[in-house]
């Protein structure tokens, strides 16, 4: 490939001080045609023909030199480019890792929460079915409502009786003490049917109160 400059040396003035003009004219023609690739061999005339060699030996190792240096930034170039290159998919694996991080974290995050809100809910569900034994008032103030007598019903005898039973309904636990309360209502009228004219399903239950 041709050349687009030629380099010129600060020692040529010296290398040529013996030449004529036309001389040192017909040496400068030659080294540009030599180096846009063209004939120059016959521009040479004179003494500038013992000259043109070493010259040329100089603009050869300096297109040598540049060529090295050409070929170092090309290479440091690349090197860089691949490091850029390197690095840019480093950054971009963590930033893909953290994000993959975040997305997990807040997944898990919902997840637990969510079943910690089921786990609450479900424990909220059992504590509203699991059985709290009544008060005295609460048994009486249901008996009122029922509009039972005092006769029939007592409900302090019967919140003594379940308790000393640990509120169980033979061997289970009981799961509705107003449902026992109208057994043991129902359960006494069965037993006095002359006190009542009324007629009442009787559950089978403890009758150590009754009489």
């Amino acid at each position: 490939m041709a050349e687009k400059y030629v380099p010129i040396f600060f020692d040529w003035p010296e290398a040529t001080k013996e030449l004529k003009h036309q001389e040192k004219g017909r040496l400068i023609d030659a080294i540009v045609i030599y180096a846009r690739g063209g004939d120059w061999s016959e521009l040479l005339e004179g003494n500038e023909k013992y000259l043109f060699p070493m010259f040329q030996l100089q603009i050869e190792r300096a297109k040598q030199i540049s060529s090295i240096r050409s070929n170092a930034r090309k290479n440091a170039a690349e090197q860089n480019a691949t490091k850029r290159n390197k690095t840019e998919q480093t950054e971009q694996t963590s930033s893909k890792r953290l994000t993959n991080t975040i997305t997990n974290t807040i997944t898990n995050t919902i997840t637990n929460t969510n079943t910690n809100t089921r786990n609450k809910e479900s424990d909220n569900t059992r504590a509203r079915t699991r059985f709290t034994p009544p008060t005295v008032e609460e048994v009486q103030a249901y008996a009122d409502e029922k509009d039972y007598s005092a006769k029939e019903f007592s409900a302090e005898r019967f919140v003594d009786f379940y308790t000393s039973k640990n509120w169980r309904v033979g061997r289970d636990p009981m799961k509705d003490w107003k449902a026992s309360v109208r057994g043991w209502v129902s359960r006494y009228r069965q037993d006095h049917p002359e006190q009542t004219p009324r007629n009442y399903d009787a559950p089978d239950d403890d009758n150590l109160f009754w009489g």
